[in-house]
């Protein structure tokens, strides 16, 4: 199984699971990067690349390789399984876009739908029960079209990572 990783998961992982007090945590996660089982869009690099450098900045700078442009396969799965539905459209953040920000959401979904051995995740969409929340979210979206997604605890739980 591969992980496609969203922005914010990515954040809460660096947040609060600091490397000094998980440390076999990220022992776990490092040796997933370096196999090549943690993967992300290029649009999520985009978001972590604005802003103050930090762990995460830095981080996503030296693992630049997991960042991937979407293949023609997800582009596909974009314009057909996401855009063509209306009520999937609300995932793009209009102001956001015009304002220059970056919309990582459709292709991360993309990722994830177009290929059935990969799983999303993502905090978005998830209450703290870990349960999908009934708004056009990712977590809903993947939902509805049968995608593997889980947020971060899901993910670990997955794993069998216990500390």
């Amino acid at each position: 199984m591969h992980y496609v990783f969203d922005t914010s998961s990515l954040i809460i992982l660096f947040n609060y699971y600091k490397r000094e007090i998980f440390p076999t945590l990220w022992s776990h996660f490092d040796q997933l990067v370096q196999e090549g089982k943690i993967i992300s869009a290029k649009e999520v690099f985009n978001e972590l690349s604005v802003g103050k450098e930090d762990s995460l900045n830095l981080w996503s700078k030296t693992n630049k390789g997991i960042f991937f442009e979407p293949t023609n396969l997800e582009q596909k799965y974009i314009t057909e399984k996401i855009f063509s539905n209306q009520k999937y459209r609300k995932l793009l953040d209009k102001g956001k876009i015009l304002h220059g920000g970056y919309a990582a959401d459709p292709f991360l979904i993309a990722s994830a739908g177009a290929f059935q051995e990969r799983c999303l995740v993502t905090q978005d969409g998830f209450d703290q029960q870990g349960n999908v929340s009934n708004k056009i979210r990712m977590a809903l979206v993947c939902k509805e079209l049968g995608i593997n997604c889980e947020n971060l605890e899901g993910f670990m739980k997955h794993q069998k990572w216990t500390f």
